[in-house]
């Protein structure tokens, strides 16, 4: 990551915004109804039909953290017709949680489920199982089968079994070692699955390799420094 990606927040706008864009694709199957599929003018293909914005409306995310920058998100993945993501503060802050939504009607979303649980206090938290309280920003997610998503937190990587969109289960977490719990370093910064190893980028550590064959034990097998990856991170 360069230095100018550290500038980030000069620029960045720290609210929640989800773009949909028009076009012809089959409707995904699976438990959820799926991006439903509309019949959209000639002049609305390929431009954007819908706008998700959480400013403090709370309609979709949790009020922001006291002392942390503004909840956001990178990214969304589609799983079983639902979308799936991460919601946490920018710069690696914690803590975050999960959100599911109907995309039934791209021209209006709406929230499934909030899987939310910081801390023991906060109001709207989800429950008292501190099951996110490691919860950063998320760059990607590892799909699996049996619907398992392995994220990255601030602490290293877990995987979540999504089979009930409405009773998520935390499988399992894994802390890597000398982890720097802030900025844009050493601290895990995407995930790729390839069963069955989990490859973990760390920034200017490298790559963690990560063995999942019993995903509720995951192992770390090693991690290849940058001086071995041609400098890159």
């Amino acid at each position: 990551m360069s230095s100018t990606d550290t500038q980030k927040n000069k620029w960045m706008k720290f609210y929640f915004i989800i773009y949909f864009v028009a076009f012809s694709s089959p409707t995904y199957s699976g438990q959820g109804p799926g991006l439903g599929q509309i019949q959209f003018a000639q002049s609305e293909v390929f431009t954007q039909v819908s706008q998700l914005v959480d400013n403090n409306e709370h309609e979709f995310l949790p009020k922001d953290y006291p002392g942390r920058l503004r909840y956001g998100t990178n990214g969304v993945t589609m799983l079983n017709g639902y979308i799936l993501g991460v919601f946490a503060p920018d710069s690696g802050q914690i803590p975050g949680g999960w959100f599911v939504l109907d995309s039934s009607n791209p021209r209006n979303l709406s929230l499934v489920n909030r899987i939310y649980e910081p801390d023991l206090f906060t109001a709207d938290r989800s429950s008292d199982r501190l099951r996110t309280k490691d919860f950063s920003e998320v760059h990607s997610y590892g799909l699996s089968e049996n619907s398992l998503v392995a994220i990255h937190n601030i602490r290293g990587i877990e995987i979540w079994d999504w089979s009930d969109v409405f009773n998520p289960v935390q499988v399992s977490k894994l802390a890597l070692d000398d982890i720097v719990q802030a900025g844009y370093g050493n601290i895990p910064w995407h995930v790729s699955w390839q069963a069955p190893y989990l490859y973990v980028a760390r920034g200017t550590s490298g790559i963690s390799i990560v063995d999942t064959s019993d995903i509720n034990n995951p192992i770390h097998v090693k991690t290849i420094p940058t001086s071995q990856l041609g400098g890159f991170w």
